[in-house]
């Protein structure tokens, strides 16, 4: 997969840290998570994520549960991460963090894991992708900066990405790499005297599949009424 017109990308990109690629399922937020990350691999980054793929370690998984400094300058994709992340302290902790273990980290996710992570976020236009001659996609991204918004787009080629994971698998839990995150984000407190309670401890969403699906039925209930409601005026 090429991109073209991406360099501002990739600028933003790194003085940002964190981004959201949101989308519809299998509109390739996960491929352009990994073709992002193949920028960085090139420059000497690690790959560290929560989907099985030919690029990252083989033993990846182990390295950073037995030393949490194998974090430290990689670029990390947390797959479906709005599945398992729903607390914005958590966030909070990684754009303090992020600088200072040089992590890039992207979330593509069917749900942004926080509003706030907004701020950042990248997503295909569907609808120009249909018209375009070829398979050349189309994704535009926005920036808010609390002043104004910045708007950018960039072109790709899909192809280079075919083979590096399966589509069709399912993502794990990150619920290692977060723990890790936790970790090494203790001892760097820990060097500068800083109380444990400063930094971040796991939270994950705490909705069972049960009280999702209960929640997405009255949901889809309270839609029905107010289109009939609508109807009888």
């Amino acid at each position: 997969m090429t991109l073209f017109g991406a360099d501002l990308f990739y600028a933003d990109l790194s003085a940002n840290y964190i981004l959201s690629i949101a989308g519809q399922k299998g509109s390739g937020k996960t491929a352009m998570a990994f073709e992002i990350a193949r920028w960085y691999l090139r420059r000497g980054y690690k790959l560290i994520t929560n989907i099985d793929n030919i690029w990252s370690d083989a033993d990846c998984e182990q390295k950073i549960e037995t030393n949490p400094e194998y974090l430290k300058h990689s670029v990390i994709i947390l797959d479906e991460g709005g599945r398992y992340l729903r607390e914005w302290k958590f966030f909070e902790d990684l754009f303090e963090y992020a600088r200072k273990f040089d992590n890039i980290i992207l979330i593509p996710s069917t749900r942004i894991a926080h509003e706030n992570l907004s701020e950042f976020i990248c997503r295909p236009n569907l609808w120009l992708q249909r018209i375009l001659p070829g398979k050349l996609n189309y994704w535009s991204y926005q920036i808010k900066t609390g002043d104004h918004d910045i708007i950018g787009s960039f072109w790709y080629k899909p192809g280079e990405t075919i083979g590096v994971y399966d589509t069709f698998d399912v993502s794990r839990s990150p619920v290692y790499i977060i723990k890790a995150f936790s970790a090494l984000i203790q001892s760097e407190a820990a060097k500068r005297g800083r109380s444990p309670d400063t930094v971040f401890s796991l939270v994950m969403g705490t909705e069972t599949d049960g009280q999702s699906a209960l929640l997405f039925n009255q949901a889809k209930t309270a839609r029905a009424l107010l289109s009939l409601s609508s109807k009888k005026r």
